[in-house]
C-alpha cells in the first residue's frame, strides 16, 4: 500500500516541472508536444472562472515558432547547436531527448516527460 501511494504522489499533475514533454497520439502516429505554463496569461471570464481560451495545453512541437522553441531551450538551460545549422526538426529533437534525460533522472526531483500511456489514462478518466 505504501509503495502504491508514493508512486501516485510522485506521478501527480502538480510534481510536473514547469515545462514538460509529452507524446499523444494524433491520427495514427505519435507526436512529441511541449506544455510551457510559464505562457499562461492567467486570464479569468466575468464569471471568474479560468478562460478556456487561455489555457495552455501543450502545442505539437513543430507547430511552435522557432524562436519559441529557443525560448524553452534557455529556459531549461539546453546547449542548442553553436556550429550546427538551426532548424525546428533538429530542435525538436533535442527538445525530447534532453525532456526525457530530465526525466530519466528526476532533476529537480520532479516530472519532466510523460509517455503516451498516462496520457491516455488522463484523457479517459
Amino acid at each position: 500500500m505504501k509503495i502504491k501511494l508514493t508512486k501516485e504522489l510522485r506521478n501527480r499533475v502538480s510534481n510536473f516541472n514547469i515545462i514538460y514533454g509529452f507524446m499523444t497520439l494524433k491520427g495514427g502516429p505519435y507526436v512529441f508536444k511541449i506544455f510551457d505554463s510559464t505562457r499562461d496569461t492567467g486570464a479569468f471570464t466575468l464569471k471568474m472562472e479560468k478562460s478556456k481560451r487561455a489555457e495552455v495545453k501543450g502545442k505539437e512541437c513543430i507547430h511552435h515558432a522557432i524562436g519559441e522553441l529557443e525560448d524553452v531551450a534557455t529556459k531549461l538551460k539546453i546547449k542548442w547547436g553553436e556550429n550546427t545549422k538551426k532548424s525546428k526538426f533538429g530542435l525538436c529533437f533535442v527538445l525530447e531527448y534532453e525532456l526525457r534525460r530530465f526525466e530519466l533522472e528526476r532533476i529537480g526531483g520532479k516530472r519532466w516527460f510523460s509517455n503516451a500511456i498516462e496520457d491516455m489514462k488522463k484523457k479517459f478518466k
